[in-house]
């Protein structure tokens, strides 16, 4: 009898429990939805860009080939490794508009129709996660705020000065593997020279520096 209504008692707990949780995650689900409804958007042709402005009020901007390069449709992107499959560079006008701008009657979708009739259908949370810094919050950033060493940022000047090593240096010394890996962190960027004409080289030069992995650019 006494073991009965423990038992009782435990599943009452439970379901107590269950039930406030379920309560509370419904209230968490429905302000955090609000908060990311789009309420209406603006066209700027002129400056090749579309502003949103959410439910609270606030206004984030996105320009055209920003929204192009973004689309998530099954042509454009590849969901299970997170690549893209169009090149935006080569394949996109830089200067695209589109055809039409649409936002969804409950405020959860954006709908860009492009001149060669591609549709993006990109929804709010995407776009509220995608969402570019203002000018204010990019004042008196730093790259020390995400890497524990600066990164160099570098324009057609850096032509001049692109690091560069030789391959097989980088396989055999670790002084110069070091360098190469701190050029590619720094900058990004770094030349290898003096490559074997074999086939299978690049292979090997990556397996040296880290694992690779399948991607749709071969």
């Amino acid at each position: 009898m006494i073991g009965t209504w423990r038992a009782a008692c435990a599943s009452f707990r439970l379901s107590s429990q269950i039930l406030r949780g379920q309560y509370r995650g419904v209230g968490t689900s429905c302000c955090h939805l609000s908060k990311l409804l789009m309420r209406n958007i603006k066209e700027s042709p002129a400056k090749r860009m579309v502003s949103i402005t959410w439910k609270d009020n606030t206004t984030d901007v996105y320009p055209y080939i920003y929204l192009r390069d973004n689309c998530q449709c099954p042509e454009c992107f590849f969901k299970d490794s997170n690549q893209r499959l169009v090149d935006v560079v080569r394949d996109v006008d830089i200067k695209v508009k589109p055809s039409r701008v649409e936002l969804s009657e409950d405020g959860t979708n954006l709908s860009i129709t492009w001149p060669d009739g591609h549709v993006t259908v990109l929804d709010a949370d995407f776009l509220s996660k995608k969402r570019l810094p203002s000018e204010a919050e990019l004042k008196g950033r730093v790259c020390t705020d995400v890497t524990t060493r600066k990164v160099e940022l570098w324009g057609s000047e850096f032509k001049k000065y692109i690091p560069r090593m030789k391959f097989h240096d980088i396989l055999n010394n670790e002084a110069v593997e070091f360098e190469f890996l701190n050029s590619l962190y720094r900058y990004g960027l770094a030349l290898v020279t003096d490559m074997p004409i074999q086939e299978g080289q690049v292979e090997k030069l990556g397996d040296r520096i880290g694992y690779l992995r399948m991607t749709t650019y071969g």
